[in-house]
């Protein structure tokens, strides 16, 4: 068998390969001796995502969160000179303030006492775990942990058995972690975000204010992000070869759904293709041999220095910068009266947290895992973005369908869409009785 080994203080984890890929944790104190609890939890953690079929991601998440956790706890039980059957509410609120200052002297955590919370959080939260898994296994006394008359109070021993939901709250579960971490702010729940409404009023504005062809531009970046969710770096990286009539063809001869793009520039060097709608596509396409050539002649820039790109300045003719073009989307948002904090990245979530309820409510239909990891993990695969951006649409999603679903969403906007078109068929028909007759 493999090993490597990782030392810290009296605490040491070995990582063994079982011969078939698999790499489990060998927790050891510090003469070498087997600390089997610690040992036994993370391999059930481990088994257990490997039941599930959870993604690689997700479970090396919930591996290096239990490993982690559990190493922690141990060299504070160490320090203390504690056992793990000892531990009672008092422990844990001195274990949390302790992995909260190691976590701060950390170079990344230095200066945000908040993030340094939030992580503790997951690391008391694995321990509260551990503990009730420990407590039904009979490998710690009875009475360590629950609801009532324990040494520890926390609600886990005893959810899904005694049929109340509020013993599923996450302060029931977990009492002692901190609960004002600011996370909220940091995931974007009070950013703005897009609706239609305000994308069909910018349209509006749009609409006989400035120049055509500018205003035209700016609305075609903006149904862009609103689209697909990409960055504005990413739609302004796209090349006019990506949308050439044949191009177009090949793809409309495979039957395809949706035109698939691969924007030059994503975020993390990714070279993920997405669908694109139909229309857009060929927007795009009608603004390359349009719109652009008219802004090459008005200029008079050199071609060699556009270097493929698609939109244009029209004043110098070269590629748009991305800042000024996020400026631009803000500026004009800002003119119809969107909310504080209106601009791209506001068009972007919009998508991202409907990709997201879709994921979600996908799931649920499917039985698949609702792990938090999992369906980040497979929000971040539909929308080519990191864990963490996939992380806020999660959050703002999650928050969303609990109260309104996808699916209704799409119902009340295709009754509304129906009661649009039953109006104005009412009026068609009123102007053709209207219409003077022709005959003689």
């Amino acid at each position: 068998m493999k090993a490597s080994v990782h030392k810290a203080q009296r605490v040491y984890v070995l990582w063994v390969e079982d011969g078939n890929e698999h790499r489990f944790p060998v927790f050891r104190g510090s003469a070498y001796y087997l600390l089997e609890l610690p040992t036994d939890y993370c391999g059930m953690v481990i088994r257990k995502g490997e039941s599930e079929h959870v993604t690689k991601p997700a479970m090396r998440t919930r591996t290096n969160n239990a490993v982690i956790a559990s190493r922690e706890l141990y060299i504070y039980l160490s320090e203390k000179q504690l056992s793990i059957a000892e531990m009672n509410d008092k422990h844990l609120l001195g274990f949390r303030d302790w992995c909260w200052k190691r976590t701060m002297k950390r170079p990344q955590y230095r200066g945000n006492q908040l993030v340094a919370k939030d992580t503790t959080n997951i690391r008391l939260k694995e321990v509260y775990e551990l503990l009730a898994w420990a407590q039904r296994q009979g490998r710690i006394p009875s009475k360590t942990i629950g609801p009532v008359g324990c040494g520890v109070t926390s609600t886990l021993p005893v959810v899904g058995l005694s049929g109340l939901e509020s013993d599923e709250k996450e302060l029931k579960k977990y009492p002692r972690i901190y609960t004002r971490t600011g996370r909220a702010s940091r995931l974007g729940r009070v950013q703005y975000r897009a609706t239609d409404d305000d994308i069909a009023a910018l349209e509006d504005y749009l609409d006989g204010n400035g120049d055509a062809a500018d205003l035209r531009l700016i609305m075609l970046i903006v149904r862009i992000i609103s689209d697909t969710a990409w960055r504005v770096g990413s739609v302004g990286s796209l090349q006019i070869h990506q949308f050439a009539r044949k191009e177009l063809a090949k793809a409309e001869a495979r039957h395809a759904t949706a035109y698939d793009i691969a924007p030059p520039d994503q975020k993390g060097s990714y070279s993920k293709s997405f669908p694109l709608s139909w229309a857009i596509a060929y927007d795009i396409a009608n603004y390359i041999e349009i719109d652009r050539e008219q802004i090459i002649k008005l200029t008079g820039v050199n071609r060699k220095l556009l270097q493929g790109r698609i939109f244009l300045s029209p004043t110098s003719g070269l590629p748009f910068n991305d800042h000024t073009l996020s400026d631009r989307i803000a500026r004009l948002l800002k003119k119809i009266g969107a909310g504080k904090g209106a601009g791209a990245h506001g068009v972007r979530r919009k998508t991202g947290t409907r990709i997201a309820r879709e994921e979600i409510e996908f799931r649920k239909k499917r039985g698949l895992s609702m792990q938090r990891e999992d369906v980040v993990d497979a929000i971040a695969q539909r929308l080519g973005q990191n864990s963490k951006t996939a992380y806020q649409f999660y959050v703002e999603a999650n928050a969303l369908t609990s109260g309104y679903t996808v699916e209704a969403e799409q119902r009340d906007q295709l009754e509304a869409s129906r009661n649009e078109i039953a109006a104005l068929r009412a009026k068609l028909s009123e102007l053709e009785l209207q219409k003077p007759s022709t005959k003689r």
